[in-house]
């Protein structure tokens, strides 16, 4: 097997069904997903990501695979903070406001959140914003950063 030998595995709980997911850990570092978005396209899912993020301790129970809280921060972009356990996300989605609210969906769904969690999150996306059309977005522009100056006070003000 060119993955090598399985040694660990969780039982991942969907967030978005009834569905369970066995996420593996093999023997040569290889991580390994039962579902759609590993098996077809090798892509690390959020199962993936939930349990290195989280590192339980492998079991046959399943586990709930909540994506991390936000907290709005002030950050310059939006950032995993893995001690709390939490994604930061900028307090403000300006001077550029369509391309950071670009960057925090993208970051928010390489996370773990699917669009519709996103859209709770962050209420005022605009319904023509699909999946694809975040995804091409960022890979067009890149992601948003603010300046380091950004949430320094302007000359003048208090």
């Amino acid at each position: 097997m060119k993955n090598g030998k399985w040694i660990k595995k969780w039982k991942v709980k969907s967030e978005n069904s009834d569905r369970e997911y066995t996420v593996s850990l093999s023997d040569l570092g290889v991580w390994g997903c039962s579902c759609p978005a590993w098996k077809f396209r090798r892509q690390e899912c959020a199962h993936i990501k939930h349990i290195k993020r989280t590192n339980p301790e492998p079991s046959e129970t399943p586990i709930e695979a909540k994506p991390p809280p936000v907290i709005l921060a002030r950050v310059l972009e939006p950032k995993l903070d893995e001690e709390a356990g939490v994604i930061l996300c900028p307090l403000i989605a300006i001077p550029d406001g369509a391309l950071m609210e670009a960057t925090i969906c993208w970051f928010l769904m390489e996370h773990g959140y699917t669009l519709k969690r996103v859209r709770e999150v962050r209420q005022h996306i605009p319904p023509s914003w699909t999946k694809t059309a975040i995804y091409n977005h960022i890979e067009r522009h890149g992601p948003a950063k603010h300046p380091p100056s950004f949430y320094t006070p302007r000359h003048g003000a208090t």
